[in-house]
């Protein structure tokens, strides 16, 4: 009777993916209002006010930064979700060949985005504090509990990338 047997020499190893942590940072989504004591953004703990007042982003007519960057962001998260553990690679692959001529190492990355769709202008009335889920930093709830703001969010997630989407209403000329 042969007995084989295979012992797995140490420098034998796994082939390990690797993962990252991208966020998608759509800007704005909030909305400005003359009130700054109750809707503006970055909260000074020590005096108990917010410093600025909120920044709704750029618009020209009917047309708003933070609906245009809310949508860029959800396509991006939809090629990024290639890349999961569960997801298409392959798709990804394709996609990337358009812009690049070498084969991409197979990677995951695990993705989040900082902020939910932005509200309406119906819902902006009717919110108590319609910036809440869109300020950028730590602010107070309406029972004094501090909540993070985006900046928090993010870095809990521990990113290794965070991409932070803007337009602007006016550019150079030479743009």
């Amino acid at each position: 009777m042969i007995l084989l047997a295979f012992i797995p020499s140490t420098k034998v190893e796994q082939e390990k993916i690797p993962v990252y942590r991208v966020v998608i940072d759509p800007g704005h989504g909030g909305f400005f209002h003359k009130d700054k004591a109750r809707h503006g953004d970055k909260y000074d703990s020590t005096s108990g006010k917010y410093l600025d007042y909120f920044a709704e982003g750029a618009g020209y007519k009917d047309i708003y930064e933070h609906e245009l960057v809310y949508s860029i962001a959800l396509k991006v998260m939809e090629k990024l979700s290639w890349c999961s553990e569960d997801g298409d690679f392959s798709r990804f692959k394709t996609l990337l060949a358009r812009f690049s001529g070498k084969e991409p190492q197979r990677i995951y990355i695990e993705t989040m985005i900082s902020r939910e769709h932005s509200l309406s202008s119906e819902q902006k009335e009717s919110e108590p504090d319609p910036n809440a889920p869109y300020r950028l930093y730590d602010y107070p709830d309406p029972d004094g509990k501090i909540e993070p703001g985006r900046i928090s969010r993010i870095n809990a997630f521990k990113p290794h990338l965070v991409v932070s989407l803007h337009m602007a209403g006016t550019a150079p000329e030479d743009y």
